[in-house]
């Protein structure tokens, strides 16, 4: 037989730690109406000891008069404890407090029309025994309503505005003296119940309190503060569950990884409360995607889990049903999510790996679901992909550099090199840094492989900052000597290192440390970071201007910059795509896009520089268009900074602007 595990909640809202009014009930009703027993036990003795008192002075049938009340009383008393205790009716425990309330006032009644039957104007020693006996039932009535004063007051006003008036109305010194003695005993023993009431609910409410805080403390150890689903520890604990279940039964477990594309970029520019924001809605739309008994975890940052259970034993059937299920989730994510005033579209990268009974561990499992979403990210992201076990060493590969890339910058492996910038008339004005990395073991690896591992892992920041501070002293050393002391040099800016707030102080520091020309550093931003947030991008650019720092739109035409946009921006440069250039002479629209970029230029007082020159038919025809300025392997490859100043220094270089 299979042992069964408690399951927690697939959600757990939020658990308050102070205890409500509503829990501090939740515990007093109860106790209240097993008091009740007690209660009817003291009124028995009590209703006896007044009958057999009062018996010698009064007629029988005043007594069984004053006992039917009574008894008929307690009767509904002990009717409502029963319904209550048996849950005949579906009521709050509020709506039960009142009943309760209700009923104490009741027998408060009965028992002050005690006097009505009992009361005698002359006879002063039974007068004595009845407000003893009432004295004792009060007595008995506050401590046993202690947990609820108002159920106390009920009973103890409804009791002496039906008992008292007797005796202060019989004008009788010595009778109105028992009844304000009675009075005074009923008072005193009053504030004593409200002290002990007040100490046993304090006591309550530190009891729940406890508990309330045990309770937060289990789900913060299993599910997420900001989504309330469950975290990586429940889900862990349920997924090998699952997997046990699904090696006996043979039954298919789907797992699908998921990462939200660009969420980096929002939350560095929009802000954390922006990006928490998206993330309670992200997990909201998955639980709407799933079933039921379905699995949503947030296992951190802007990472998703879901365990789809109970797929069946057909692996087919299975793989078709998570299929549509994806497809719902991609379905949700098109529609914009509303983040305060203003809507975004947030796209996921989804992996998906089927587990059918094989030996694998959680950890493999999770592993190969995170394996199939990278090559999502590889591939175009916004999609899902199930697990391909023969791109797992491509993807260790890639894990691999991942972890090294953080250790590039300490160990020594990243290096600048450098590619000229040519005028019209072949002579060198500046050049572009351009990262490279030695790796130790790997050796050389391309920038078009690391530059997005470094984007993608947020290194890019440090790893910018560094090429900035390197590219600055080597412009102050430029700038030391007359040969070279025109050059400029472009560095090439991320969209996530620009978006950082404080950006324009990086870079102003990385001038100050070096005291180099800033007139002479040209920062290349590209066309697609400009058109994420126009207002921000304006405010740091003319930060940027203002220090004299020049700057360049990079990749110009491969986005959708409008020429109001381009107005708006304080430009030095617009640098023409390579995938124009390199296409131009064979296709007609590329040379007219070329011929625009060029004429966009010329009438916004903005300089042109075309980058991918590599053959000098290409550099001919941008001169007729009106390009003046070019870069490409025509005029020279990235080079090591000693290779590219000899090439510099060279008797076919002399005379540099």
């Amino acid at each position: 037989m299979n042992k069964k595990i408690k399951r927690l909640p697939v959600t757990q809202p939020p658990i308050h730690t102070e205890p409500h009014q509503h829990d501090i009930d939740a515990e007093i009703v109860p106790l209240l109406f097993k008091g009740n027993r007690k209660s009817l036990a003291i009124a028995i003795f009590i209703i006896a000891l007044t009958v057999y008192l009062q018996s010698d002075n009064h007629h029988i049938s005043q007594t069984l008069s004053w006992f039917a009340l009574i008894f008929g009383t307690y009767s509904i008393q002990t009717l409502i404890s029963r319904a209550y205790t048996q849950k005949t009716f579906e009521l709050t425990n509020q709506h039960w407090l009142y009943l309760f309330r209700a009923a104490a006032a009741l027998c408060g009644l009965s028992w002050g029309l005690s006097s009505l039957f009992f009361f005698h104007p002359s006879d002063y020693l039974h007068q004595a025994f009845l407000t003893m006996s009432l004295a004792g039932i009060c007595g008995g009535a506050i401590v046993i309503y202690a947990l609820d004063r108002y159920a106390s007051l009920s009973f103890l006003t409804f009791l002496l505005l039906s008992f008292l008036p007797h005796f202060f109305n019989s004008n009788d010194a010595l009778t109105i003296s028992i009844a304000l003695i009675f009075l005074t005993f009923v008072l005193c023993i009053t504030l004593a119940g409200f002290n002990l009431a007040h100490t046993l609910r304090e006591n309550i409410a530190l009891r729940i309190s406890s508990n309330l805080r045990k309770e937060e403390i289990q789900r913060l150890a299993y599910y997420d503060a900001l989504t309330n689903t469950p975290n990586r520890r429940l889900l862990t604990e349920r997924l090998n569950h699952c997997l046990k279940l699904s090696q006996r039964s043979k039954s298919c477990v789907a797992l699908m990884f998921m990462d939200l594309d660009n969420f980096k970029t929002l939350n560095d520019s929009k802000g954390h409360p922006i990006g928490d924001l998206l993330l309670q809605q992200v997990a909201k739309r998955l639980e709407k995607s799933v079933r039921n008994h379905d699995t949503v975890a947030r296992i951190g940052g802007d990472e998703f889990v879901v365990v789809l259970e109970e797929l069946g034993n057909d692996f087919d059937a299975a793989q078709a049903a998570v299929e549509t299920i994806a497809k719902k989730i991609l379905k949700e994510f098109n529609k914009p999510f509303k983040l305060n005033d203003h809507d975004h579209i947030c796209s996921p990268s989804i992996g998906i790996y089927i587990y059918a009974g094989d030996n694998l561990s959680v950890e493999e499992v999770l592993k190969r679901a995170d394996s199939a979403m990278y090559q999502v990210k590889q591939s175009g992201r916004n999609n899902f992909k199930f697990y391909d076990i023969s791109i797992q060493p491509k993807l260790d590969l890639l894990a691999m550099l991942k972890s090294d890339l953080a250790l590039a910058i300490s160990h020594h492996q990243l290096e600048i090199c450098f590619q000229p910038q040519v005028n019209e008339n072949g002579l060198t004005i500046g050049a572009e840094a351009l990262l490279r990395w030695h790796h130790p073991t790997i050796g050389a690896i391309p920038p078009a492989k690391f530059i997005p591992l470094a984007e993608e892992t947020g290194l890019i920041i440090p790893i910018g900052n560094w090429v900035l501070q390197q590219a600055c002293f080597q412009l102050k050393k430029w700038n030391e000597q007359p040969e070279t002391e025109h050059l400029r040099l472009a560095v090439n800016v991320s969209a996530l290192q620009f978006s950082q707030s404080d950006f324009v102080d990086q870079v102003e520091a990385a001038i100050r440390l070096s005291e180099c020309k800033p007139s002479h550093l040209m920062l290349e931003l590209t066309e697609s970071l400009v058109l994420k947030n126009v207002n921000d991008v304006v405010t740091k650019m003319t930060a940027l201007k203002a220090k004299g720092v020049l700057l360049s739109l990079d990749d110009f035409g491969i986005g959708y910059s409008s020429l109001s946009l381009l107005k708006q921006l304080p430009l030095d440069e617009l640098k023409i795509d390579r995938s124009f250039v390199s296409d131009a002479l064979e296709h007609p629209d590329n040379a007219v896009i070329i011929q625009t970029i060029i004429s966009m230029g010329q009438n916004l007082g903005i300089n042109v520089i075309a980058e991918g020159v590599a053959k000098r038919a290409q550099e001919d025809f941008l001169k007729e268009a009106g390009c003046k300025a070019y870069q490409g392997y025509l005029f020279g490859k990235p080079e090591q900074i000693g290779r590219f100043e000899k090439m510099l220094f060279a008797p076919s270089k002399q005379g540099i602007h």
